[in-house]
């Protein structure tokens, strides 16, 4: 939805007549003196309203509108007919129509704050086509373009929108800084249909980043709001916002009932946006809640639903919460299904890159605004210090030779440690394979001894025993057996014979057969048989790695279910190792010995490591390897 800064993601088609009423009265506010012209224009927003809500007599209304605008073909008209055209074109899916006439528009010159709408308009099309780069830089030019005008409402509307952005992306922390901005800027304007979405946004971001308390206080106050306007999405949009709150802080019952009538009164309105969200939580309520069954039925249609409501982090939620809702009912072909999807969309939403590139480029924008605004500063001294201009002029020159100087020098020292961690992160890989070399040739030695001295001699020990004929003791031959089969199966741990004949699939399967018991079931999948790994010593290093996880969990996680899952392609070797068990703080974690070692050998295979845990929520580790 696009006005001056109006939420895309939360105004819905019943409030647009009241919103379409406020604009009217602005433009009659703000539009040129002209009574003919002011008539004319507000005629020609009638016709593209009637337009959008009439379909089957729109190009009636059309033509009335065209009319209009040539009926005078005042510089005004024009504008005022681009943008409610490019409107109309908008919400009509019509993209690349709208975004033609928006920048037509933008070529003719304009008084400061009149192309901020036209870039607004730019920045909603941008964020529909997910290129979020584009749309942030478009919003900035809005920004600055009613910020030339002294707009403060337009500036806060338009921050809504870059909220909206972040929000869509799950950075709720950015969010937050955003829509906290657009809620100060708006405070002094009697807007309550766009204050209700900014407390929507909010409340949300607020549950998102732990701050419940002023979560639940902007949720009651768009209820209020809400009620009082009789703006039932609203209501549903405080319900939603409550029951993020309760989930964030572990109120499920609580979370199930908000969620519940936030379905209940989106149904009424028909607001599938807000009823699709809904079924999202209650998905993530009821796997917190161990309600697999509940889970599974809700998840589907959440799912289903995605074909009206396209967002890849949601499908993301879906999928990983569905994958382990029908691991907890057993049926784990169809679980892995869903986790390979959810994984194969957390490698690309995962990624900060693009986040990190729009938080700088918003940086940049801030930073020529200052510096914009510092030339307007020192121009104006300049011109007061007349007199004084041509010391200035020596100072300043003398100032930018001793900057000049101070970037040359801080150049060179960056240079100079960028070039000595470098050599340093040479010497530690270096090192790295030496140790672990060094630990292969000892494990293969030690393992061999085992084979080859203990194993032999227990074998032979047994044999002489059972062909005795004085009568043992009740159980001898059987510890004498369990004895045998522990040491092999340590010779094995330690160098794994058919790592090298049968290759790393093999290796990690029979690994994962030897060491599931009853109190703990390993299960293994792999989506091919070999795997196409070199040098031959980073398969080694790979293997040792994925043992030493599966052997954390078995002896710290108190877990009776570990999956171990390998999807391997011409270009990559994905590895999911997930269990049930007490889970840990990874921030509190992040430097212990044992993780640090394991980043490490990861890193040294040029490979990505990431692990979600949390404390009696299990625990999951994902390595993504390149095979290019």
């Amino acid at each position: 939805m696009i006005s001056d800064g109006v939420s895309l993601t939360l105004i819905q088609t019943d409030s647009f007549m009241r919103i379409f009423a406020l604009i009217l009265f602005l433009n009659f506010l703000v539009i040129s003196p002209i009574f003919g012209q002011k008539e004319d224009s507000l005629k020609m927003a009638e016709a593209f309203t009637k337009a959008l809500s009439s379909p089957q007599e729109k190009e009636v209304y059309l033509e009335q509108a065209l009319e209009l605008k040539n009926k005078r073909n005042t510089a005004y008209l024009n504008e005022v007919y681009a943008y409610w055209n490019a409107r109309y074109l908008f919400y009509t899916g019509q993209l690349d129509e709208a975004e033609r006439v928006v920048v037509e528009q933008l070529k003719v010159d304009a008084a400061p704050g009149k192309k901020a709408k036209f870039h607004n308009i730019l920045g909603t099309v941008n964020t529909l086509r997910r290129d979020y780069k584009k749309a942030i830089s478009r919003y900035e030019e809005a920004v600055n373009d009613y910020e030339s005008a002294d707009n403060q409402k337009g500036i806060a509307l338009v921050k809504l929108n870059i909220a909206n952005i972040f929000f869509s992306l799950s950075d709720f922390e950015t969010a937050y800084k955003y829509i906290h901005e657009s809620h100060v800027g708006l405070q002094p304007f009697n807007d309550t249909v766009n204050k209700v979405n900014v407390l929507g946004i909010l409340s949300i971001s607020e549950a998102k980043t732990g701050r419940y308390k002023d979560a639940t206080k902007h949720a009651k106050r768009i209820l209020e709001l809400s009620n009082k306007q009789d703006n039932k999405n609203g209501v549903a949009l405080a319900y939603l916002s409550l029951g993020e709150t309760a989930l964030s802080e572990e109120e499920y019952e609580e979370a199930i009932r908000f969620y519940s009538q936030t379905d209940s009164v989106a149904t009424i309105v028909r607001n599938a946006n807000l009823a699709h969200l809904a079924h999202v939580g209650m998905l993530s309520t009821y796997v917190s809640l161990k309600n697999y069954a509940k889970a599974k039925e809700v998840g589907e249609k959440a799912l289903n639903e995605l074909n009206m409501v396209s967002n890849k982090t949601t499908e993301y939620v879906i999928r990983r919460n569905l994958a382990e809702a029908y691991a907890g009912i057993g049926e784990y072909k169809k679980a892995f299904q869903f986790q390979y999807a959810a994984d194969s969309i957390y490698k690309v939403t995962s990624s900060m890159k693009n986040k990190e590139y729009i938080n700088e480029l918003l940086i940049r924008h801030d930073t020529q605004r200052k510096e914009s605004q510092l030339k307007i500063e020192q121009n104006e001294n300049l011109i007061k210090e007349e007199r004084l201009k041509q010391q200035g002029w020596i100072v300043f020159t003398l100032v930018l030779v001793l900057l000049i100087a101070i970037l040359v020098f801080v150049g060179y020292r960056r240079n100079q440690r960028s070039k000595m961690k470098q050599m340093k992160a040479e010497q530690e890989n270096e090192l790295m394979h030496a140790l672990i070399d060094g630990e292969e040739k000892e494990r293969e030695r030690i393992a061999n001894e085992l084979h080859d001295g203990l194993a032999s001699d227990l074998t032979g020990i047994k044999m002489v025993l059972s062909q005795t004929s004085q009568e043992l003791p009740d159980g001898v031959l059987n510890a004498l057996s369990r004895v045998h089969e522990q040491t092999r199966r340590i010779s094995h741990n330690l160098s794994p014979l058919n790592l090298e004949k049968l290759g790393l699939v093999s290796a990690l399967r029979n690994f994962v057969q030897e060491n599931s018991t009853e109190q703990t079931e390993i299960h293994f999948y792999a989506s091919k048989d070999q795997v196409n790994i070199q040098p031959v010593q980073h398969a080694t290093l790979v293997y040792r790695v994925c043992q030493e996880l599966i052997q954390n969990a078995i002896k710290h996680a108190e877990c009776s279910v570990i999956d171990v899952q390998l999807m391997i392609s011409e270009e990559a070797l994905t590895i999911n190792i997930e269990d049930n068990g007490r889970g840990f703080d990874v921030a509190s974690k992040r430097d212990s010995f044992g993780l640090m070692n394991i980043r490490k050998q990861v890193e040294l295979l040029n490979g990505e490591l990431s692990i979600d845990s949390r404390p009696q929520n299990g625990t999951v580790v994902f390595i993504s390897l390149s095979l290019a």
